[in-house]
């Protein structure tokens, strides 16, 4: 399902990946703790931070912005986005554990029905993603093949938010054990809004990208 529509202009500072589950409370985690990639946005591109070198490309024009702490990029929600390419860390092997955090911010109102991805990894059969719909964030995991993980997809959302905020989000996704029904959860704030069961992603190419659904997604609906 490949579908996105403008519907507003987006903020995003600081995208930070990581490979295993990192400690949420306080907003505070350790960036050497299964670190793979940290877009700072500080010197107004798309470089890895982390040394790891996934550099990311810019298209369009997204302007860089004062944010909440450093430099953000404004994306027009029409040609403005970020391609991550495929690489074994962020995409193309086997991820039992997983963790994305970000900033984000919209100057737009919530009440039009269309969305706007924020985040996304992977395709159509396997892969994680984070969007705007109806005034509410989503955050979403699926891995479809029947003999992988068989997993037909988790949709998180919070509750309505506040236009003209910053916000901080973490998606995390644990290891699946039987003492942990629902192993992917979506933070907001440090706080926990909404838990739902994960599974095993297996290598889901299908670029990571920023403010776009390049290479295709999935939605809740």
């Amino acid at each position: 399902i490949n579908r996105m529509k403008k519907i507003f202009k987006l903020f995003l500072l600081l995208i930070i990946i990581f490979l295993g589950v990192t400690d949420l409370q306080g907003w505070t985690f350790n960036l050497k703790n299964g670190l793979v990639a940290y877009f700072s946005f500080d010197n107004c591109d798309a470089r890895d931070d982390s040394g790891n070198g996934y550099y990311g490309r810019i298209y369009g024009n997204p302007q860089c912005v004062e944010g909440v702490n450093g430099k953000a990029f404004k994306f027009d929600g029409v040609d403005d986005f970020i391609v991550v390419p495929n690489s074994k860390d962020l995409n193309s092997n086997i991820q039992e554990a997983k963790t994305i955090t970000l900033w984000f911010k919209s100057p737009a109102s919530f009440k039009v029905k269309n969305r706007q991805v924020i985040y996304k990894e992977g395709s159509f059969l396997r892969g994680l993603n984070i969007y705007f719909f109806n005034g509410r964030i989503y955050a979403g995991g699926w891995n479809r093949p029947i003999r992988e993980s068989h997993w037909l997809g988790t949709f998180l959302k919070t509750n309505k938010i506040e236009p003209q905020k910053w916000y901080f989000l973490a998606l995390v996704l644990e290891p699946k054990s039987s003492e942990k029904a629902n192993n992917f959860k979506l933070y907001l704030n440090g706080k926990l809004v909404d838990e739902g069961k994960g599974a095993t992603l297996y290598p889901h190419f299908g670029p990571v990208s920023f403010a776009s659904n390049f290479g295709g997604t999935s939605f809740h609906d």
